[in-house]
């Protein structure tokens, strides 16, 4: 049994395993005359250590963007607490301390893409399998 059909074949029947071609979202199938490569209906083709890498880009990419929208949250907050400390100070006090747990988790969030994606190659550059 060849590496592939063992990972599907220890999948847990009652919830299957479900690879995600990383450029498309859609399901990834296994090639009928290449046992070692995964295909989506889109015609995305990749080994394991390339789907590896893809999905690794795209955690790295989606985490950026999350992490943009954190720090779009957190500067969103602050000028709401700003204009609210004159009239309503324990709102604008709990905003502030939101603010810091925004950009707490933001920061965590920078820390894990930099220790786990730092120097992993561009999207779209070499182990995409071609068409």
């Amino acid at each position: 049994m060849d590496l592939l059909a063992d990972i599907f074949a220890r999948a847990d029947p009652a919830s299957p395993l479900t690879l995600t071609c990383p450029e498309c979202g859609s399901s990834l199938n296994s090639v009928p005359d290449n046992e070692e490569v995964l295909c989506c209906p889109s015609h995305h083709r990749y080994t394991l250590p390339a789907l590896i890498l893809g999905q690794s880009r795209r955690v790295a990419a989606l985490c950026e963007t999350g992490a943009r929208l954190l720090e779009e949250q957190e500067r969103l907050v602050r000028q709401i607490a700003q204009q609210l400390w004159n009239t309503q100070t324990l709102t604008a006090f709990r905003l502030e301390g939101r603010a810091d747990r925004l950009r707490e988790t933001r920061d965590a969030l920078r820390t894990f893409i930099r220790e786990d994606f730092l120097g992993a190659p561009e999207s779209g550059k070499g182990e995409e399998l071609a068409n």
